[in-house]
């Protein structure tokens, strides 16, 4: 039911897929250097592969940290039936599905600098690299939030013999929201183009967990595909934690605009505070 981090296309079974997102990363970031000689063929060809191969492994990047999102509101699944011992389902420890939040924050969420080489980009596109990488990362924040994973996260540690085991929804957007809106703490705050991105990419995300779009079945689709994909269920808790995630964001917001440190992060500011005052009380 796609709970289960072992049963993906990477790290398959027991093995950990944070080391191997790590492992990954750290090939990708040998790669780049070699994607300009590898697919530039011979004078006179356009840059059609240049930007193609440049797509893919920017791609293979939010795959490969797309796999680690499962890892939080997470379970180890083991086919059982009638007459076997244990659970079907046994839910994460609570250190792990942290522990790959905070890798997220450092690894998906942080600005991957080393794509952002001007000889390939220069070559490819007059603009886009902001689009680019913030759609790689709109996808892994989408995954992590997916409503599925959220109510999981709601339900482990009412099941849990002891709740502080579990690793609760609550605590786990705030370890995103710390992490997504690290500077609104500098003394000095200044918010980069690719980060502002990624802010703005959080709200609408959590626009969408207080007023779910509906959603529209494809033809011949079973009902029951709705309990995957559709949004959370109306008595839940999702709704009423992102607003309390869109409180903060706001109130952290309006004390960080006097300490903007130029025009573009103050408009940001402002912009941000005024899109959650509008969410939070409609006119």
């Amino acid at each position: 039911q796609g709970s289960d981090p072992g049963d993906q296309t990477e790290a398959v079974g027991d093995a950990d897929a944070v080391k191997a997102t790590g492992w990954g990363i750290k090939s990708l970031k040998q790669v780049v250097p070699y994607i300009l000689p590898a697919a530039t063929g011979k004078s006179g060809d356009d840059f059609g592969d240049l930007n193609e191969l440049y797509g893919g492994v920017v791609q293979q990047w939010a795959t490969e940290l797309t796999h680690v999102t499962t890892e939080v509101g997470g379970t180890l699944a083991q086919e059982k039936h009638v007459g076997q011992t244990g659970n079907r389902f046994v839910p994460l420890p609570r250190a792990r599905q942290k522990n790959a939040v905070k890798f997220l924050v450092d690894n998906a969420f942080a600005t991957p600098t080393y794509f952002l080489r001007d000889d390939i980009l220069g070559k490819i596109e007059v603009e886009g690299a902001l689009r680019r990488i913030n759609q790689a990362q709109t996808q892994v924040l989408g995954a992590l939030f997916n409503d599925r994973r959220m109510e999981r996260m709601i339900e482990f540690p009412a099941l849990a013999n002891s709740p502080s085991d579990a690793y609760p929804l609550g605590e786990m957007l705030d370890d995103v929201r710390k992490g997504i809106w690290t500077e609104l703490g500098s003394s000095q705050v200044r918010i980069d183009p690719f980060r502002r991105e990624l802010q703005r990419s959080w709200l609408t995300i959590a626009k969408n967990k207080l007023n779910p779009p509906p959603l529209n079945l494809p033809p011949g689709f079973p009902p029951q595909f709705a309990q995957l994909v559709g949004p959370a269920r109306a008595t839940s808790d999702v709704r009423s934690l992102f607003r309390s995630e869109l409180r903060a964001v706001q109130s952290e917001a309006r004390a960080a605009i006097p300490r903007a440190s130029n025009r573009e992060t103050r408009a940001h500011l402002e912009d941000i505070r005024d899109q959650i005052e509008q969410l939070l009380n409609p006119r």
